[in-house]
């Protein structure tokens, strides 16, 4: 990817989004894969103690955009915000998904194959059964054990198998 496209994508992921208003993201059908928008991080006083700062990662803003069809082969978007966002189609085969907040993303079809969501939260069963997962996935461990989850894996990977998807 060039320098002045990951620019341009650092910028939009990383904006202020109180300020967006009906600001829409549309990245849908883009080639990012391997992109890298690594975590900032912000200081932030726990509750339970006054006076104290700690130290809180933060990754790119990608609330609600509309990733269809995107490549995001081997991508790393650690702590990113992906709440609601359309990932349907989208290709996120060993991507570094850690600490990402993926609360009401739609991931049918999404290609999550080695890809590491073994930290990631907001993610729930139909979510996780509607995308395309196998035993590299990495999964929050709740899910890894769930029997539906399970069943999806062997249905993947019974697929790959006989040739099909």
């Amino acid at each position: 990817m060039s320098a002045d496209v990951h620019a341009a994508l650092t910028v939009l992921a990383y904006r202020d989004t109180t300020r967006d208003k009906f600001f829409y993201l549309d990245l849908r059908d883009t080639h990012l894969s391997g992109i890298e928008l690594q975590p900032r991080f912000r200081d932030v006083k726990p509750k339970e103690t006054i006076g104290v700062l700690s130290r809180e990662p933060i990754g790119a803003n990608l609330t609600a955009a509309n990733l269809t069809k995107a490549d995001l082969t081997d991508a790393h978007l650690p702590y990113a915000n992906l709440i609601g966002a359309n990932l349907v189609d989208a290709e996120l085969p060993g991507a570094d998904l850690t600490g990402t907040d993926l609360a009401g993303a739609d991931l049918t079809g999404t290609d999550l194959i080695r890809a590491d969501l073994a930290y990631a939260y907001g993610l729930k069963v139909r979510e996780v059964i509607s995308a395309v997962i196998d035993s590299t996935t990495k999964l929050p461990s709740g899910l890894a054990k769930d029997p539906a989850v399970t069943t999806r894996i062997a249905e993947v990977e019974k697929g790959f198998a006989e040739g099909r998807r």
